[in-house]
């Protein structure tokens, strides 16, 4: 066994390929590998100014799966303009479209089916 499969068996994300666009709302934003540069115990960060998401690959795919939906409602936060004062119900409303349309929008990134549409 190799150290990839070592990995894999172990739950990290060995074939996470975090170098890929995301359709955010109306942005594209670049997701990296941000390992090196990230701070000791982040998992990943946003930037809305260069329309970056940066995520730790040497984190379990789980981890890297709930840092990427964490980060992309943080864009999607910036882009709506609120603030950790506004979540109210209506807001998260918003937010739930958002999701929805995060998810349909980027099919290479979610392995299920939404409905109408197919996905690969």
């Amino acid at each position: 066994m190799n150290l990839k499969d070592d990995r894999v068996k172990h739950g990290y994300a060995a074939d996470w390929e975090p170098e890929f666009d995301v359709k955010i709302i109306d942005r594209t934003y670049s997701v990296k590998d941000g390992e090196s540069s990230l701070e000791a115990s982040a998992v990943g960060r946003c930037c809305s100014n260069t329309q970056v998401i940066e995520l730790d690959t040497s984190f379990k795919t789980e981890n890297l799966e709930s840092a990427f939906i964490h980060e992309s409602l943080e864009a999607i936060k910036y882009i709506l303009n609120y603030d950790d004062e506004q979540f109210s119900h209506h807001v998260l409303s918003q937010v739930s479209v958002a999701i929805y349309m995060l998810m349909k929008d980027n099919p290479h990134v979610f392995g299920y089916k939404l409905p109408g549409k197919v996905m690969p």
